[in-house]
């Protein structure tokens, strides 16, 4: 049985475009094998995106390398702790903070997050990995708590995206940078071409200009 190392090595190669024949060659590999391991990897590719459309390539090879870390012969109870649990959050909350400071391309994808918990020294796979972050996401969003505010005590910011035709150019994609705040819904907004850090610096610069810092 070849190693992960060398099946993953097999897959990237086969994604690139190389034919099976070159890749045993490169390998030192039978032409039998590395058929084998790419019939496999493309039926459970087609499986994967069947049941989920939006997964990308890195997550397919990651599910298919996998190895199992369960033992039949000395089965635990489920590896989803609350210290897993917790520090899948921290993650989370991470990417939810780089995504409202237009940092959208530095967040962490679950194949990264899996890859940070192994080296904290978390022994679980991707899946339990996977499933662990959308039960957290579903939880974020159904958190919400009224709350009561003080006049002038508290402001919230986001962003958004918004279709706009100006000057007759054409209806095309603006990043909408907002401010509203939590005791009377007034709202303050600026527009950009992309959500990046110098947009969020700008933004917030010029809504502490307009409301005197207060």
């Amino acid at each position: 049985m070849i190693s992960l190392i060398i099946k993953q090595r097999i897959i990237l190669a086969h994604i690139d475009g190389m034919s099976n024949r070159a890749i045993a060659s490169m390998l030192h590999l039978s032409k039998d094998t590395v058929n084998k391991y790419v019939n496999e990897y493309n039926e459970k590719r087609d499986e994967l995106l069947r049941m989920h459309p939006d997964m990308d390539a890195s997550e397919i090879i990651q599910a298919f390398i996998e190895k199992p870390t369960y033992d039949t012969s000395n089965r635990t109870a489920s590896k989803t702790t609350p210290e897993l649990l917790n520090a899948i959050e921290e993650c989370l909350q991470l990417n939810r903070n780089k995504r409202l400071m237009g940092m959208q391309k530095q967040t962490m994808k679950k194949i990264d997050i899996h890859a940070y918990l192994k080296k904290q020294g978390y022994d679980v796979s991707y899946s339990t990995v996977k499933r662990a972050m959308q039960y957290l996401e579903t939880r974020h969003q159904e958190a919400f708590i009224r709350q009561e505010y003080m006049p002038g005590a508290v402001c919230e910011f986001d962003w958004g995206t918004v279709k706009l035709d100006i000057g007759d150019t054409g209806y095309q994609k603006y990043q909408m940078a907002v401010f509203t705040t939590a005791y009377g819904n007034f709202r303050f907004a600026k527009l950009y071409p992309t959500q990046d850090t110098a947009a969020f610096q700008e933004s917030h610069a010029d809504f502490f200009a307009y409301s005197h810092g207060s």
